[in-house]
């Protein structure tokens, strides 16, 4: 797998995690920081592979989305069998990496609450329940990055760390998450310790590719595999007068 990264615009945000859509726009996570209060953070854009034809696609009103406590933000959206947009929601700051994969409705919602028509609904399922954001405890543990199979079956490539515990007031051993050792407030969040997992939504299993290694992580493994190329969206052409630019001292 190969790729080209680039710059699209110049802008006082920044563009990040692009991805091509089957029917030709990237779809990307845009750093909206010029100076708004309102929906600050990553949120979803898509437009044309020539930068043109930008637009916002989903987020800036949902950084609250899955927890009261953690802002949390939108990114690397990818492709589902499900087709609906794949991303993974994560803290600014965390000191575990970890995130909550959700599919997003981007066709039928505008933000996680609100459908295109002004309704309520809900946009976001995540692929796996229960996880826990920032720096709490996660009991099911953390996913630092998915990619997906693409062939119909639902299965994802993850890494994955299992919950870990130390106790508090010290540096000792570490042990297995229980909800009771959780709920105790005697333990602390061990390091995470990242390795390769199959995680087969169908069958509701999760099955180990690369064992987890004490002190190595194993993050951001993506699939490599066939795929039809993307609809070609040619660059606009410009049609008006060039000489009149460039007399104002402008240009294409």
């Amino acid at each position: 797998k190969w790729g080209i990264r680039a710059r699209m615009r110049f802008t006082r945000s920044q563009d990040v995690a692009t991805w091509v859509a089957d029917e030709g726009p990237i779809v990307f996570s845009r750093w909206d920081n010029a100076g708004q209060n309102q929906g600050s953070g990553f949120n979803l854009y898509k437009g044309i592979p020539d930068g043109t034809g930008l637009s916002y696609l989903y987020g800036r009103h949902s950084h609250g989305s899955v927890s009261d406590d953690v802002n949390i933000e939108y990114l690397r959206p990818q492709a589902t069998d499900s087709g609906r947009l794949l991303a993974l929601l994560r803290p600014t700051e965390t000191n575990n990496f970890g995130a909550v994969p959700v599919e997003i409705d981007v066709e039928s919602y505008v933000e996680a609450g609100i459908r295109v028509d002004g309704n309520s609904g809900s946009a976001q399922t995540p692929l796996v329940s229960g996880l826990s954001l920032g720096n709490e405890i996660s009991l099911r543990g953390n996913y630092s990055s998915v990619s997906p199979f693409l062939d119909g079956t639902r299965r994802y490539l993850v890494s994955w760390s299992p919950c870990r515990l130390r106790l508090a007031t010290g540096n000792g051993d570490i042990l297995n998450c229980t909800q009771e050792r959780i709920a105790s407030g005697a333990y602390r969040a061990a390091a995470p310790v990242y390795g390769l997992w199959l995680l087969d939504i169908a069958s509701g299993t999760q099955r180990p590719i690369q064992s987890p290694e004490e002190g190595q992580q194993f993050d951001e493994a993506v699939l490599m595999t066939e795929r039809s190329l993307p609809t070609f969206i040619p660059e606009s052409q410009f049609s008006g007068d060039a000489g009149a630019l460039a007399e104002d001292g402008l240009g294409i």
